[in-house]
């Protein structure tokens, strides 16, 4: 502003030379003795204005003001333009913005001073003429006039547009900001996503293994039981061997005394056999003897003859006799002699049984011993066995505990889940949100031209990706589109677009989100703005019919709750209750307010008469400030039932849409909103043309009436 190469090109176009200073000076010396008068009646002016006397009235001394004026005129006649006038020229500039002087009232008041100085000017050079003296003053009037509102005009649509840039910007950074934001959130909710599947993975996994633990338990469990009975059968029989083992040893102590009694016996027979044998052995000899003397008798009665026949006789028999004895003696001697062996054999049989009856009563005394160890194990292993019952109780009891919570951990971990999910979901969903938001605003807004909302079939191409989708709006700086997973196929920068009606255009696609392309034309040819500007109209024309019935609409609400105040069915701080309460057991969420009841009295019989007077249209009702609609239309009107995607088509009533289009169409002040509606039911998004009224209770701002219809 200050800068010297400025400063001579502005002295150039005003046609300041030396010699036109030279007059400057003339004329301030012409008229400086009656500059105080003509500062005084200039400030006498000013106060007679509510606007200029505030800032009059912080200044005590108007003297003061007086000479600074003066000297201000001089300073400015006296053709110095140097650095100093230039600062003063500026501070004057900066203490008019600071005081709150507007420039209308800056440029009016120099122009009265100019008047009185070029009249005085004209007076003291001989002009008496009242006339001339008039239309000098008429001019110049005039001619403030007219700078003042082309300034005006100019200072504040370089406000304006200042304004608008600088809103620009934000709403650049805003999204860029939001953009850095929603990708930061998306990445922490998508790792939050991928711990919480981690997480459901390991507790399908812990069930498997707690059900698998569990299972094993029981077996565990009934195995000890068996034990534990079987321990102690086990016990009742170890308690039953160590008595038969203790009669053993009693009965084996027994059978070694019995054994040592018979080997004295059988010793007792061997030495009665060896008697037996001594005696055998004499009788042989003395049957030996006999039966020689026999021998000898019958020689000696063969000898004797006829007297010794009856002594041979007697000898014969007793030969007979003692060959008898003989013969018996063999036989006993023989049954001796078996007996002999018998008893040796039984002897040595009894030595070895002995030994065995020995052996037999050690090994039965080991075997008490270790009855009597195996009795004590049993023992312990009964109680272990009891123990590792009750413990393995507890184990089931506390593996049924980890179950349980196990069960709740998955109930939360599919909360969770389905929590980061919709996060994911709302995240993704916020980009073109807060993008619709911004660009649709009048700050945010890049178009210069007027956005309709309209819908024909498009084609864009884009580095060999060729998409199908639908416009949303339309205006003659561009297009926006509605793609599906545009944001996975598309980027900014340049596309080829083929639109249903107008033809081809090569454009410039400036933002991505979602299912969102906003794309920008370049350059017109004649051919196509003319074929833009038709099909808007087209459309605006056909949208009028929609226009007047949700307007009628929005009277008829306005008129149906002035009937209930008038009735005293509910006071009006109700109609705006914000307190949504939430009806239990709803899904989705549904509500209730101060005001809900009203609505389901009043606006069934208007929103149902306007569905059905035009083709296309979807829905009608009225919502608060809030996006909050207490009564839908009928169709949209049903009970809740356990499916909530269900339920999300089919009960639409007291619930909030607080999706950007329903927060535009809420707080909609205009005496008509068209805007493409993104109407999402259940998974399903369907776009509509929408038109919004505003009602007003008692000239407050209640909300407004939807209605929705097909392009």
């Amino acid at each position: 502003m200050g800068d010297k190469n400025d400063l001579t090109r502005r002295l150039e176009f005003l046609r300041i030379d030396e010699n036109v200073k030279k007059s400057m000076w003339d004329f301030f010396a012409t008229i400086n003795g009656d500059v105080p008068a003509i500062v005084e009646n200039f400030y006498a002016h000013l106060s007679g204005f509510q606007e200029t006397q505030s800032i009059i009235d912080k200044h005590s001394d108007v003297r003061t003001l007086t000479d600074a004026q003066r000297q201000h005129w001089e300073n400015m006649f006296s053709g110095d333009y140097a650095d100093a006038y230039m600062e003063r020229a500026l501070t004057v500039g900066r203490v008019h913005d600071v005081i709150g002087l507007e420039p209308r009232w800056y440029l009016g008041g120099y122009f009265m001073l100019i008047e009185q100085m070029l009249q005085t000017y004209l007076r003291k050079n001989g002009v008496k003429n009242a006339k001339v003296m008039d239309g000098v003053g008429a001019m110049l009037r005039s001619v403030c006039l007219d700078i003042d509102l082309a300034m005006m005009t100019y200072i504040e649509s370089g406000e304006l547009r200042k304004i608008r840039e600088q809103l620009l910007q934000m709403s650049d950074e805003i999204l860029d900001e939001s953009d850095q934001t929603i990708q930061s959130v998306s990445d922490q909710t998508a790792l939050m996503q991928e711990n919480v599947d981690n997480l459901s993975e390991a507790q399908i996994e812990l069930q498997k293994q707690v059900d698998f633990a569990t299972e094993s338990l029981n077996h565990t469990l009934n195995s000890i039981q068996t034990v534990a009975a079987a321990t102690e059968e086990l016990d009742a029989s170890s308690q039953s061997i160590a008595g038969q083992v203790q009669s053993s040893e009693e009965i084996a102590q027994n059978a070694i005394e019995q054994s040592r009694r018979s080997q004295e016996t059988v010793n007792s027979l061997e030495t009665s056999a060896q008697e037996i044998a001594s005696v055998v052995a004499l009788v042989q000899n003395i049957a030996s003897q006999t039966r020689l003397l026999a021998l000898n008798a019958t020689i000696e009665a063969a000898r004797a003859g006829e007297a010794g026949k009856g002594f041979a006789v007697v000898a014969q028999e007793v030969k007979n006799l003692a060959a008898e004895t003989e013969k018996a003696i063999d036989q006993v001697n023989m049954q001796s002699g078996q007996i002999r062996e018998a008893t040796e054999r039984a002897v040595h049989e009894i030595e070895i049984t002995n030994q065995l009856i020995q052996k037999m009563g050690e090994s039965v005394g080991h075997i008490s011993e270790a009855v009597e160890q195996q009795t004590a194990a049993t023992t312990e292993i009964s109680s272990s066995a009891t123990s590792a019952s009750d413990s393995t109780s507890h184990v089931d009891e506390s593996m049924k505990d980890v179950s349980e919570r196990n069960v709740s951990a998955q109930s939360v971990a599919r909360k969770v889940s389905n929590i980061s999910r919709n996060v994911i979901r709302d995240v993704s969903g916020l980009r073109g949100a807060m993008t619709m938001l911004l660009r649709t605003s009048y700050a945010g807004n890049r178009r210069h031209s007027e956005r309709v909302p309209l819908g024909m079939t498009v084609t864009l191409k884009q580095n060999g990706t060729e998409c199908v989708g639908t416009t949303a709006d339309l205006s003659l700086g561009g297009v926006s589109l509605r793609i599906d997973h545009a944001q996975d196929r598309l980027k900014t920068g340049a596309c080829h677009i083929v639109l249903d009606k107008l033809g081809a255009f090569d454009m410039d696609i400036r933002q991505v989100a979602d299912n969102v392309v906003n794309a920008a034309f370049g350059a017109h040819t004649d051919g196509e703005k003319a074929r833009i500007v038709q099909l808007l109209e087209e459309t605006k024309n056909h949208d009028k019919t929609y226009i007047a019935l949700v307007q009628e609409a929005a009277n008829r609400t306005e008129e149906a709750f002035e009937t209930a105040l008038r009735k005293n069915q509910i006071a009006f701080e109700d109609f705006f209750d914000i307190d949504y309460q939430p009806i239990a057991n709803t899904n989705p969420r549904q509500m209730l307010t101060k005001f809900t009841a009203i609505t389901d009295e009043y606006l069934p019989d208007i929103q149902e008469d306007i569905v059905q007077r035009a083709p296309n249209i979807v829905f009608c009702a009225a919502v608060d400030r809030a996006a909050y609609l207490p009564t839908h239309n009928k169709v949209y009107m049903k009970e809740q039932s356990d499916d909530p995607v269900w339920n999300d088509a089919n009960c639409r009533n007291r619930r909030i849409f607080a999706d950007p289009a329903g927060l535009r169409a809420a707080r909609n002040t205009q005496p008509v909103l068209v805007q493409a509606y993104d109407r999402k039911v259940g998974d399903q998004v369907v776009l509509l043309k929408e038109v919004d009224a505003p009602v007003y209770i008692r000239g407050r701002h209640w909300g407004n009436v939807r209605m929705a219809y097909k392009f």
